[in-house]
């Protein structure tokens, strides 16, 4: 007992006492190079609702309320004007379209019939004059076995 409890006490002493392997090290080292990475970047800057592009919610609060410090550019919220918005055409920003969004106030990367922001569904789009076009395929397998089902209940 005596020689397990030196040898304890000098592993101590000389710090290898627990000390992580050589795979280990390479795993911690990776690991402070991604924090320091993702510390030190600079915030995206890009539109749509709320901020963000496609892959922006993923690390944050998720889709509902996206966490950050972004900022929103000045442009994407100065109003257009009646005349833009009333010819439904979008902006074209970096190669993006965004579109003036009544309900957000602002540009963004949606439509603004495909607005979500208060009635929490699609809205549908505006109804037309003319008759809506048949459809042009024949039904898939999977609707044809739905609705199967659907007939047996």
């Amino acid at each position: 007992m005596t020689l397990a409890a030196n040898k304890y006490k000098t592993l101590v002493q000389n710090k290898q006492w627990l000390t992580p392997s050589s795979d280990e090290q390479k795993i911690l080292a990776l690991e402070t190079k991604l924090e320091a990475y993702t510390t030190n970047r600079p915030p995206r800057d890009s539109g749509g609702c709320g901020g963000g592009g496609r892959d922006a919610g993923r690390g944050g609060q998720g889709r509902g309320g996206r966490g950050g410090d972004r900022t929103t550019p000045p442009w994407m919220t100065q109003h257009p004007g009646q005349a833009f918005i009333d010819a439904h055409l979008p902006k074209v920003v970096d190669g993006r379209n965004y579109w003036w969004c009544p309900k957000h106030n602002k540009f963004v990367m949606h439509k603004p019939d495909e607005c979500r922001l208060l009635t929490g569904a699609r809205t549908p789009a505006p109804a037309t004059a003319q008759a809506p076009a048949p459809p042009t395929q024949a039904p898939t397998t999977a609707l044809r076995v739905t609705s199967a089902l659907l007939m047996n209940e």
